[in-house]
């Protein structure tokens, strides 16, 4: 039970802070230096000093102001790493720190900001929640358990929605651009209202296989809004004071609520979509929408997105494809509505990426992490050509974002990003995506989603300043950006060429729709009137259509209509109805744009260099596991590089009376992963007299982690060298005696595994492979002498139907004791018990498959978002000189997915039938993550 109690800690805060179980680290290398302010210690890379003194300046006067003024905490570490490529920010405790990627997102569906002010915001916000939550029974918790255990009752005491959703509406009331202003951010759950939905509040919070819901950002959007345009500051950190005072309690915060407000958080949930269903029925009764023409025919059984349409020869679109029961692909469709699958890609942009397809050709960006430092990762640009099915990677280790193609295809634009932060549009050769020309942007603004006009003479793209956005033109004859369209706060996004126009997707009416600009005169017009979002236009070949994805409940779909530019209406007539409903209350909302850039300081601080020895000894964090045969004590220690780690302590084994102290210490900064462990323990076994001694155990490992993903493909490949030395104290026992000596051992492992990526439905893995072996011998010349050797293999295949998988497995061990066993690496048939044998062969056949998806709610008790079931049949043989023995078994395994206590933490709980035809007898057992207990 003991590694379930610990797995349940950590699950909970991996969940609200995925950084939290992060064992990746920073290339070597890198010159660290550091600025201290009154709050921050802020790390960077030398070569971005003036970006590390523009985030401090940044912070500093940004989060007095958007911070509760009654939070205190001691100073938190944030790193500005420039190595990878992903977009993302976080703050966590265990160890206190936080992370700024550097890379801004090229999707237009995050806000419109500039990046280092919205996570300033954003994650500057967490940092406020953290240190206000402390107090009550949180900081007790803090106190007995250290960062860990304050992380744990901080989630406990307050729900997810509610630290994303304060997150999102500080970065919206505090700037002209976060996403609670963006029209597409709350598109989702707009769809589910007006169709006359309304889920439960579990199911809006904890998600569902069913449908698709909103994420947590969203609707804490929605309600927290709602209480800061409804209550004082002083009523929501009384609700949050009472929430810490008991967050042992699962079901405190919906009780702390009722007390501040005197409504439930089920009854605050229902307030709000009631608001938000009769506000946006209002706005929905004035629309005139545009006709249009669906071409994505295909019935749909579930939600589903095509995004980025573009149409080639023959009438064919190509676009891309992804949902609850599809992971990403492309995908063309026939002008009859027939639809055939590509290939399976995975994009730096993920759903929100934007193809580009010319000539019989799609290139897309796609991530690529390194071979051993998992913060450093790049961008590549892939090429597929539709006509020979051939797919090619056209460039290695760059940093290449939103290709486009030429019209030829022989060209290709990218944006580049690169560590110094500096953004330059680059055109490479599609033949082996080697560099034509660079060229820097102007003014050093930030350039998304580039496209080619009919000739490829001009290129369109969105220019970024200071968080505002641009339809801008670059002229490949005469080399210069010039803006068509003035900066504005305003979302822009996928702009392309038709005749004397750039079509482009905007905000500005308050619902996402097309828009074209005159690129002489600078005119502007809306083009679609879209119920809930129009996005991604792109021009038939015939230059008399518009292709676009239009929204609804069931995703996004495919459709066109007739290009009509005199049915096009003028910017000023548009008519300008947006739901805000960060500034919804009975008062007058007042702007507060804490990110206007005259508004920064530019105070110089003081530089010096952070060494990536210091503090590398760290204790954050301290357990106590009240497991019932050996209760636990340890204690654990991070460096905030993420380099070293240390966990020591004292666990009591209540069968034998005895304790053992132990220590680990792991080095993560090299190449190979060394882990060294020094433990010592007292032992006693009475069989039939009682037997005591002692064993000192020293342990040195090297591991080689290596990450070959590529593609659509998970790919790990771990090698491993262990020496293990075991010094035996034997005592006299009443005549008997265990004998002194020396267990030296040396022990070699491999695991690789390799597993597509799957949809959410999917209930196993539908296509990889996994395979394990160790080897462990005692070649040195001591008494105890035994030798080990195992091997494991598991391949996954499709189902009959979809979401289902059929898993073989089969493995091996072999052991040769002379005085010595070495710990069984072996799972047994499923139905018996574990019996050492010295040869041990099993093989297994799963078909998985789920079952239902009942989304079936007790209050705030109990959440089942799924059944599932396997049907498994399990063939052993164990054997020794003399014997054989056979483990066969058959049987049933039922499954749930679940959630309790309205805790974020999905878990899987169910029971297994086995059928044993050893002794044709029958063992029914409890599982929980698969494991039965």
């Amino acid at each position: 039970m003991k590694p379930i109690i610990f797995f349940l800690i950590i699950l909970t805060c991996s969940f609200l802070t995925p950084q939290y179980i992060d064992n990746n680290q920073y290339p070597p290398g890198i010159d660290w230096r550091y600025i201290d302010t009154a709050k921050f210690r802020i790390v960077f890379p030398s070569e971005i000093t003036d970006e590390g003194q523009r985030v401090a300046n940044l912070l500093e006067y940004i989060y007095p102001k958007i911070s509760s003024g009654r939070s205190s905490g001691k100073k938190i570490t944030l790193f500005l790493p420039n190595s990878g490529i992903f977009s993302n920010g976080y703050v966590q405790l265990a160890p206190w720190k936080s992370e700024f990627f550097s890379t801004p997102p090229q999707s237009g569906f995050l806000g419109n900001l500039e990046w280092y002010s919205a996570l300033a915001l954003h994650e500057g916000k967490h940092v406020d929640q953290f240190n206000l939550l402390n107090r009550g029974f949180t900081r007790f918790g803090g106190a007995i358990f250290g960062e860990l255990g304050r992380a744990f009752f901080s989630f406990l005491s307050v729900p997810a929605w509610f630290w994303e959703g304060e997150a999102v509406n500080t970065e919206t009331i505090f700037s002209a651009g976060g996403r609670g202003r963006l029209p597409s951010f709350s598109m989702s759950t707009r769809a589910i209202l007006l169709a006359g939905e309304k889920y439960k509040y579990i199911k809006s919070y904890l998600s569902s296989y069913k449908d698709h819901i909103p994420d947590i950002y969203r609707l804490g959007y929605f309600l927290t809004s709602y209480l800061k345009n409804r209550y004082t500051d002083k009523t929501i950190e009384n609700i949050l004071d009472h929430s810490s005072s008991y967050s042992f309690y699962p079901f405190i915060f919906s009780r702390a609520l009722k007390k501040g407000t005197g409504m439930g958080v089920e009854q605050l949930y229902n307030k709000v979509m009631d608001d938000l269903d009769q506000k946006w029925a209002l706005i929905d009764k004035e629309l005139q929408l545009t006709d249009f023409q669906k071409i994505n025919i295909s019935p749909r059984k579930s939600w589903t997105q095509y995004t980025s349409p573009k149409e080639i020869e023959g009438g064919y679109i190509v676009a891309q494809k992804y949902g609850l029961s599809h992971p990403l692909s492309l995908v063309k469709i026939s002008p009859e509505g027939d639809e055939k699958k590509i290939t399976e890609i995975y994009s730096v942009g993920h759903i929100n990426n934007s193809l580009s397809v010319n000539n019989n050709k799609i290139v897309w960006s796609e991530p690529v992490k390194d071979l051993r430092w998992g913060k450093r990762s790049y961008s590549e640009v892939i090429i597929y050509d539709i006509q020979s099915h051939r797919k090619k990677r056209l460039t290695k280790r760059t940093r290449y974002f939103s290709p486009a193609l030429s019209p030829d295809g022989k060209l290709i634009a990218v944006i580049r990003f690169s560590k110094l932060r500096r953004t330059a549009l680059v055109i490479i050769r599609s033949s082996d995506g080697n560099i034509v020309n660079e060229y820097e942007s102007p003014f050093n603004s930030f350039l998304l989603t580039p496209s080619w006009d009919e000739k490829g003479d001009k290129i369109t793209l969105i220019r970024m300043e200071n968080g505002r956005k641009a339809i801008s033109l670059f002229d490949m004859n005469e080399k210069t950006f010039t803006d068509v369209s003035p900066l504005s706060n305003f979302s822009l996004s996928t702009p392309v060429f038709f005749n004397e126009f750039i079509i482009f997707n905007s905000s500005y009416s308050g619902i996402d729709n097309i828009y074209a600009v005159d690129i002489s005169s600078g005119s502007q017009c809306k083009i679609t009137s879209s119920r809930l979002g129009s996005f991604y236009p792109s021009i038939s070949t015939d230059r008399k259509r518009l292709i676009y994805s239009e929204y609804d409940l069931n995703g996004m779909n495919i459709v066109s209509s007739i290009i009509k530019p005199d049915n096009w209406i003028p910017l000023d007539k548009v008519v300008f109805d947006r739901l805000e409903y960060f500034k919804s209350g009975d008062g007058s909302f007042k702007n507060n744009d804490l990110t206007e850039k005259g508004l920064i300081p530019e105070k110089k601080y003081r530089v010096r260099n952070y060494s990536s020895l210091r503090n590398i000894i760290n204790f954050h964090s301290r357990v106590i596991i009240p497991d019932r045969t050996e209760p636990v004590i340890e204690m654990y220690s991070g460096n905030k590089l993420n380099s070293a780690f240390l966990t020591t302590g004292f666990s009591y084994n209540t069968n034998e009376n005895m304790g053992k102290f132990y220590t680990e210490a792991v080095y993560a900064g090299m190449f190979p992963v060394i882990t060294a462990g020094l433990s010592h323990s007292g032992r006693r076994i009475t069989d039939p007299v009682t037997l005591k001694w002692s064993e000192t155990t020293a342990d040195l490992s090297f591991l080689i982690p290596l990450n070959l993903s590529r593609g659509v493909f998970v790919r790990k490949l771990d090698l491993k060298a262990e020496l293990s030395s075991t010094k035996i104290s034997g005592d006299k026992n009443g005549g008997y005696k265990i004998e002194a000596g020396n267990i030296n051992s040396l022990s070699y492992k491999l695991r690789f595994y390799n597993y597509k990526h799957s949809s959410k439905r999917d209930v196993a893995p539908v296509t990889g492979q996994f395979f394990s072996a160790v080897y462990s011998h005692t070649p040195f010349n001591n008494y105890y002498k035994g030798k080990k050797f195992f091997m494991k293999g598991i391949i996954y295949f499709p189902g009959l139907f979809r979401h289902n998988s059929l898993r073989i497995g089969v493995s091996y061990e072999s052991q040769d004791p002379v005085n010595y066993f070495f710990s069984s690496n072996i799972n047994f048939s499923r139905g018996y018990d574990y019996k050492f044998r010295d040869n041990l062969m099993f093989a297994s056949i799963d078909y998985l498959f789920p079952v239902a998806y009942p989304d079936l709610v007790l209050g705030e008790l109990f959440y089942l978002k799924r059944i599932k079931a396997g049907i498994f049949a399990d063939i052993g043989r164990g054997s020794n000189k003399d014997t054989t023995e056979i483990f066969n078994s058959a049987g049933l395994e039922i499954m749930g997915d679940i959630n309790l206590f309205s805790i974020p933490v999905n878990l899987e709980a169910g029971i297994r039938i086995s059928y044993r035809f050893a002794d044709n007898t029958f063992r029914f057992e409890p599982l929980f993550f698969g494991i039965s207990f």
